[in-house]
C-alpha cells in the first residue's frame, strides 16, 4: 500500500498531566500606601526563610495521535472548485449549488476556487476526515467558507508549497434566530489539527478567524489571520507545536475559553514563530498557559484605537515559561472601570497569571509605555528560576478614587505578584521610569537567590515621587515587598530615585553582592539583618533605616526596630542623612560596617533611638560634627572595645585618617568621603594597656575599597596623637 507521511517541524509533546482547580481574578491590585504595622520581630534570625514555589502547570490530553499524519494517498477523494460550482465523483460528498457536504471519514483532496460557497464536514463515523488543500481560495459572504458540523476529529492539511486562502463576509445568514454558529472564516465543532507544509491565508470579516469548539492544534504549518474579533480560538485547548502563526485580530489574538475543566482551557507553545496583533489580549486562556520553544512576538492592543488594559499573555490558571522567547510590546494604558463610590482599575500587563507564574529557562522582553502598566503580574506567586527578564515600564502614576469614595493611587511595576516573589536565577533587567514606579512590588516574601547562588538582577527606577493624599505618597521603589525580604546569593545593581530596598516586614542579608548606586533611603525595613555577602550603599537620605514607619512620642524615642550586623561587608555613603539610622536598636556582633557620614550636620555616620549593642566585628564610620557620637556610644551588654575619635579641625575628603599600635601595625587606614571630624572605631585587635597613635595626611600603598585600605605600606603622615584604651569603660574618647 502506497502511503504518504507530513514529517512536522517539531515534535508535539503527547501527554499532559492534569490540574487542579484554581480562582479566576483579572488584575493584581496594588496597594500604594506607604504606612508600616506596628508588629516587629527582634530575633534577626540568620537563617534563610523558605523558598517561594510557583505551582506546576501540566496540561490534559490532546486529540494527537501519530496517525493523524500518515494516510495512503490511493484512497484519496478529489474535489474540485469550480468558480460558483464544485466537482466530484464520490458518494462520500454531496453537492447542493456551491455547497459540498463530507459525509463520511477520509481522506479529501480539495483544489481550485470557490467565489461563494462553503465546504461542510458533517458525518457520524468514527474515523478521521483529513483534507488536504491543495492551492485552494475559498469565499463566502454569508457563512464560513469550511465548516464542521460534525466528525470525531478533522485534519487540515495543507499541501507542499501551496498557498491556500479563506474568506467570509461582514455578516452571516442563519437558518434561525436562535443560531450563531459559525462564527469563524475555518469553524469546527470538534477537534481541529491544521498541519502542513504549505500555507493558509484566513481572513475573518464576521466574527474570529478560525475556531474549534474542542481542541485546536497548529503543527508545521504557514497560517496567516486577520480577525474582526478574535484570531484563532480553541475552547478546550490551543497548542501551536511549530511551523509560523501569524494573527491580526482586533479582539484576542489566540484565545482557549474552557473554562469548566480544570485540564482544558490552555494555551501550550511548543515551538515555531507565533506573531500577534491583537486589540484587546494577545494570548487569553482560561486553563494554564505553557511554553517550551519557539519564537513569540506580540504587540497587544495596537489593533485598535482603545488600546486600554490589554494583556500580552493571559491565564486564569498557572504560567510555565520553560523555553523559547517572548516579546510583548504594550502601548495600553490603565483602564478605570466603574464600581462602588469609584473605580476599579485594570492594567496593561504584559504576562499576567491568574494564580502562579513560573520562569526557567526562557528569555523574555516586555516593553510597555502606557500609564500603569504592569511587565509580569501574579494573583500568586512569581519565581524565576533561569532564563532571561528584561522589562521596560515608562508610564506614569496617577490618583484615583477607588470603590469605596477614597483617594488611591496606581503606578507601573516591572514584576508584581500578590503573593510570593522568588527571583531565584537567570539575568533580570527591569526598568521603571514613570512617576512612582516600582521595579519588584511582592505582596508577600521577596526572596533573592537560594544557597549562596542567585541572579543577576539590574533594578533601576527613574520617576518621581508623587502625592496620594495629604502626607501620603506613592514612591518609585526599586525592591518592595510586604512580607520578608531576603537575599540568599546572586549579583544585584540598583539604582532608584527613592527607595533602593523596602520591605514593610525584615531584610535579611545572607549572601550575595548587593550594589545600590543611586537611592534615597538605601534599605528600609523595621528589621534589618547582615549575616553575610557584601552591600554597597549611596543615598541622598538614609543609607540603612530600620523603622517601625511612625515614631510616637517624638522623633528620638525607640520604636522598637533594629539593625543587626552579625557578618559580611557592608559599606553605607550618603550626601545628607545618616550613613545608619535606626529609630530603635543597633546591634553589631561580627562582619565588616564602612559608613561615610553626610556632609554637614545634624546628621550622622550612625544614628539610634535606642541602644548600640556591640560584641563584635569591625566598625569605620566618619562624620561631620561630634554631636551624636559625642552624645551616643556604644552600651547595654557591649563587649568590643571602641573608640570615639574627635578632630580639632576636620579630615578633608580623600585624606588620610590612620590608627596604629606602637609596633606601626595598623588598625585602620580611611579615607573619608566628606570632610569628617567625627569618626568611630572598633575592631576585635584593639587592647587596653597598648599605646595607639593617630595619624592624618600621607599616603599608603594597599588596596583602596570604599575608602578603607587593606595591606601596602603607609608613610608620609602627620601625627596627631598617642592614645590608650579607658580602663573603666568600653568606649574611649579621644581628641586629636
Amino acid at each position: 500500500m502506497k502511503k504518504s507521511k507530513y514529517y512536522l517541524l517539531m515534535v508535539c509533546l503527547l501527554a499532559f498531566g492534569v490540574i487542579g482547580a484554581c480562582s479566576k481574578k483579572d488584575d493584581v491590585t496594588e496597594e500604594e500606601t506607604e504606612a508600616v504595622d506596628d508588629s516587629s520581630d527582634d530575633s534577626g534570625d540568620d537563617d534563610e526563610t523558605s523558598t517561594p514555589v510557583a505551582g506546576t502547570a501540566d496540561n490534559g490530553l490532546t486529540h494527537e495521535a501519530e496517525s493523524d499524519y500518515v494516510w495512503d494517498v490511493s484512497s484519496m477523494v478529489e474535489i474540485e472548485l469550480k468558480g460558483s460550482s464544485i466537482g466530484v465523483t464520490s458518494e462520500a460528498v454531496t453537492v447542493d449549488g456551491s455547497v459540498a457536504t463530507i459525509a463520511k471519514a477520509g481522506n479529501y483532496r480539495v483544489t481550485g476556487t470557490l467565489s461563494d460557497g462553503q465546504l461542510v464536514v458533517n458525518t457520524d463515523e468514527e474515523g478521521v476526515v483529513r483534507i488536504v488543500l491543495n492551492g485552494v481560495t475559498m469565499a463566502s459572504s454569508t457563512s464560513a467558507p469550511i465548516f464542521v458540523k460534525k466528525a470525531k476529529k478533522v485534519i487540515v492539511v495543507l499541501g507542499d508549497g501551496t498557498q491556500n486562502s479563506l474568506t467570509d463576509g461582514a455578516s452571516y445568514v442563519f437558518a434561525s434566530a436562535d443560531e450563531s454558529e459559525p462564527d469563524a472564516a475555518l469553524f469546527s465543532k470538534s477537534n481541529l489539527t491544521i498541519c502542513g507544509n504549505g500555507a493558509l491565508t484566513v481572513t475573518g470579516n464576521y466574527r474570529d478567524g478560525i475556531a474549534s469548539k474542542d481542541g485546536l492544534i497548529l503543527k508545521a504549518a504557514n497560517v496567516t489571520v486577520t480577525a474582526a474579533d478574535d484570531g484563532i480560538r480553541g475552547k478546550d485547548y490551543l497548542v501551536v507545536a511549530s511551523g509560523e502563526v501569524t494573527v491580526t485580530a482586533h479582539g484576542d489574538g489566540l484565545k482557549s475559553p474552557n473554562d469548566q475543566d480544570a485540564s482544558l482551557g490552555f494555551v501550550d507553545v511548543q515551538g515555531g514563530v507565533l506573531k500577534v496583533t491583537s486589540g484587546k489580549d494577545a494570548i487569553d486562556c482560561e486553563g494554564n498557559f505553557t511554553i517550551s520553544g519557539g519564537e513569540v512576538t506580540i504587540d497587544a492592543g495596537s489593533a485598535t484605537a482603545t488600546t486600554s488594559a490589554a494583556k500580552g499573555i493571559k491565564a486564569a490558571r498557572l504560567m510555565s515559561f520553560k523555553g523559547g522567547s517572548v516579546t510583548v510590546t504594550l502601548p495600553g494604558h490603565v483602564y478605570l472601570e466603574a464600581s462602588g463610590s469609584g473605580y476599579d482599575p485594570a492594567y496593561a500587563t504584559g504576562i499576567k497569571g491568574g494564580v502562579d507564574v513560573s520562569i526557567d529557562g526562557s528569555s523574555i522582553k516586555i516593553t510597555g509605555t502606557g500609564k500603569g502598566g504592569k511587565g509580569i503580574s501574579a494573583a500568586g506567586n512569581l519565581v524565576i528560576h533561569s532564563g532571561s527578564v528584561e522589562i521596560s515600564e515608562s508610564g506614569a502614576g496617577a490618583t484615583y478614587k477607588n470603590s469605596t469614595g477614597t483617594t488611591d493611587a496606581y503606578s507601573a511595576a516591572c514584576v508584581t505578584a500578590k503573593g510570593d516573589v522568588g527571583l531565584l536565577g537567570g539575568t533580570l533587567v527591569l526598568t521603571a521610569s514613570g512617576s512612582g514606579g516600582k521595579g519588584v512590588n511582592a505582596g508577600g516574601k521577596l526572596t533573592i537567590g537560594q544557597s549562596g547562588n542567585g541572579p543577576d538582577l539590574t533594578v533601576t527606577t527613574t520617576g518621581a515621587k508623587f502625592v496620594v493624599s495629604g502626607s501620603d505618597y506613592s514612591h518609585p521603589k526599586a525592591l518592595k515587598s510586604d512580607g520578608e525580604m531576603t537575599v540568599n546569593g546572586g549579583t544585584m545593581r540598583v539604582s532608584s530615585t527613592d527607595d533602593g530596598m523596602s520591605s514593610a516586614t525584615s531584610i535579611t542579608m545572607n549572601d550575595g553582592q548587593v550594589t545600590i548606586v543611586k537611592s534615597v533611603e538605601g534599605i528600609e525595613s523595621k528589621i534589618i539583618t547582615m549575616n553575610g555577602g557584601n552591600v554597597s550603599v549611596v543615598a541622598s537620605n538614609d543609607g540603612v533605616n530600620a523603622t517601625m514607619g511612625t515614631v510616637s512620642g517624638g522623633t528620638e524615642s525607640n520604636d522598637g526596630s533594629c539593625f543587626y550586623m552579625k557578618g559580611g561587608y557592608m559599606t553605607l555613603n550618603v550626601a545628607s542623612g545618616d550613613a545608619l539610622d535606626s529609630n530603635g536598636n543597633v546591634q553589631v556582633s561580627g562582619g565588616t560596617l564602612v559608613m561615610h557620614g553626610p556632609a554637614s550636620q545634624p546628621e550622622e555616620a550612625l544614628d539610634f533611638n535606642g541602644t548600640f549593642t556591640l560584641t563584635g566585628g569591625f566598625v569605620i564610620a566618619s562624620s561631620p560634627t561630634s554631636g551624636m557620637h559625642g552624645a551616643k556610644t556604644p552600651g547595654g551588654s557591649t563587649s568590643q572595645y571602641n573608640v570615639t575619635l574627635t578632630a580639632s579641625s576636620g579630615v578633608s575628603a580623600g585624606n588620610i585618617f590612620r590608627v596604629q599600635d606602637a609596633s606601626g601595625t595598623d588598625v585602620v587606614t580611611f579615607e573619608p568621603a566628606r570632610t569628617a571630624s567625627v569618626f568611630f572605631l572598633t575592631s576585635p585587635v584593639l587592647q587596653r594597656n597598648v599605646s595607639y597613635s593617630v595619624y592624618t595626611g600621607g599616603s599608603c600603598t594597599g588596596t583602596l575599597k570604599d575608602g578603607l585600605y587593606s595591606g601596602g605600606t603607609y608613610s608620609g603622615g602627620t601625627s596627631k596623637k598617642t592614645f590608650s584604651l579607658s580602663t573603666s569603660a568600653y568606649n574611649t574618647a579621644v581628641s586629636f
